[in-house]
């Protein structure tokens, strides 16, 4: 807004109405339309203004969102030069003057999540999901805050991150029956499940996501899934090889040995198969 009625008469804008006419008195004084009549225009024109009212509540509301304009502008600012710490003051006094702004809290939600305080983070994307539950950009987001948090809990406490996962992937599953056509949500279930060495689910939620879109993005998840999922599948068998041919050792040994026939063979039986791998 150009000019600032509350700054003209020089009072703050939670003024009485007998402190709005007082000032007006007040600057008339200082600023008489003899001497100084564009002034004393501006400041008749915010009394008349601020002095009625309805006048007032219509001025005060769109100062306001101007206001929110100004401060979501500058954290806009910060942000696109990664100063997220900067910009989080700014979204919070944005949404002190207007609590269901979503841009802006969803952009508080990011800002923390960049700075990886993830509980914070989770809190602001909560309250979107509550607000807006049927926007699949917000349980994205929740989703994405979950598994940072996973992501960074201490592998001492397994599960604690097998449940923080598993909230996420809740997340995400309600970002898709919400949105099916975006691969995002389906390339972070996969990545949760490559995080716990579950490969063969995160190859088919790779695969789901290659069903929707073939970029470049996709596909190379995909492969990494592929191949960790092959390495895993040939590993097995090739310790079940080793095993059965141990075994069939221990046999042979036990028939012409005994006991210890059993043990060397299958010793031997173990060795003989590894090598044959390699």
């Amino acid at each position: 807004m150009a000019t600032d009625l509350y700054a003209v008469l020089e009072i703050e804008p939670e003024a009485s109405p007998e402190e709005i006419k007082r000032a007006y008195y007040r600057q008339v004084r200082k600023h008489p339309p003899e001497t100084d009549p564009e002034k004393f225009k501006a400041i008749r024109a915010a009394y008349e203004t601020l002095s009625n009212p309805k006048a007032r509540e219509q001025y005060d509301a769109v100062r306001c969102r101007d206001e929110i304009n100004s401060f979501f502008s500058k954290a806009e600012e910060y942000i696109a030069s990664k100063d997220w710490g900067d910009a989080i003051p700014l979204l919070k006094t944005v949404l002190i003057l207007e609590p269901n702004a979503g841009a802006a809290r969803n952009q508080l939600g990011l800002c923390y999540l960049h700075l990886e305080q993830y509980d914070n983070a989770i809190k602001q994307f909560q309250t979107l999901t509550s607000q807006f539950s049927d926007v699949a950009v917000c349980w994205y987001n929740l989703g994405m805050a979950h598994k940072e948090k996973a992501g960074s809990t201490p592998h001492d406490f397994p599960s604690r991150i097998r449940d923080t996962f598993a909230t996420a992937r809740e997340c995400f599953q309600k970002a898709i029956s919400l949105d099916s056509v975006n691969t995002g949500p389906y390339l972070r279930i996969s990545e949760t499940y490559l995080c716990e060495k579950n490969f063969l689910e995160a190859l088919e939620w790779a695969e789901k996501a290659k069903r929707r879109r073939d970029d470049q993005e996709v596909n190379r998840l995909y492969e990494h899934c592929k191949s960790l999922y092959k390495k895993r599948r040939s590993g097995v068998f090739e310790a079940t090889v080793v095993i059965v041919v141990g075994v069939i050792g221990a046999v042979i040994g036990a028939l012409i040995f005994g006991f210890w026939g059993a043990i060397i063979g299958f010793w031997i039986g173990c060795l003989i198969a590894k090598q044959a791998q390699n």
